[in-house]
């Protein structure tokens, strides 16, 4: 079902900051594993991805649970409001679903249900692209561990995030009917404050069974 539009965290956020996500993200390392669509993007936000993909001929829907994100991107960009777990589509609607940092902002039983969501609605055979930032990312080290959420903390806004490395993913996944074939972890060094600093995220690229 969808949702109503509502504030939340992610919505008071896009509110403050009308463009968080600079530029736009390279799609072509995903292309080859979309099939032929549609392709459902969670978690979309202003379209760093989504935009690019739709560029690409890529039939792409995106979905977010924050409303002033989605009336920021292009007229003819297929949007919905709606929560990544409970999502508004019958069951075998996509041949590709993108949860690029999207899912690991919720809990662990939130995560367990977005998971067997994306199942449902991808059709046999369907790929499932899970990016998640890793417990060596600096940002795993800021912010306050969320009591009762191992590997979660939180942010002075209320953002949440759960840090996560690809056997993590493997795990979870495979509850919800997945199975892993191929994953890589990105890992940069860039300055901040004088000191070099760890940005870490593993992709992994998963196949509904």
């Amino acid at each position: 079902m969808r949702v109503k539009r509502a504030a939340n965290v992610w919505d008071r956020f896009y509110l403050r900051h009308e463009a968080p996500w600079r530029g736009e993200r390279s799609v072509a390392p995903l292309l080859p594993h979309l099939g032929a669509g549609p392709v459902l993007e969670l978690g979309c936000g202003n379209g760093k991805l989504l935009r690019p993909l739709r560029k690409a001929g890529v039939d792409a829907v995106g979905l977010d649970i924050a409303w002033h994100p989605l009336t920021r991107l292009p007229a003819d960009v297929p949007r919905v409001l709606a929560d990544a777990a409970a999502l508004p589509f019958a069951d075998g609607a996509f041949t590709a679903v993108l949860d690029v940092h999207c899912t690991g902002h919720l809990g662990a039983a939130g995560r367990a249900q977005a998971a067997r969501e994306a199942a449902r609605v991808l059709r046999p055979g369907g790929v499932l692209v899970v990016e998640r930032l890793t417990p060596a990312d600096l940002r795993a080290s800021q912010g306050t561990p969320v009591e009762g959420e191992p590997g979660m903390v939180q942010v002075a806004d209320g953002r949440r995030t759960h840090f996560a490395d690809a056997a993590d993913l493997r795990r979870d996944f495979a509850a919800a009917g997945f199975a892993a074939v191929d994953e890589a972890v990105e890992r940069r060094m860039p300055g901040h404050g004088g000191r070099q600093v760890v940005r870490e995220s593993v992709r992994v690229l998963l196949r509904r069974l």
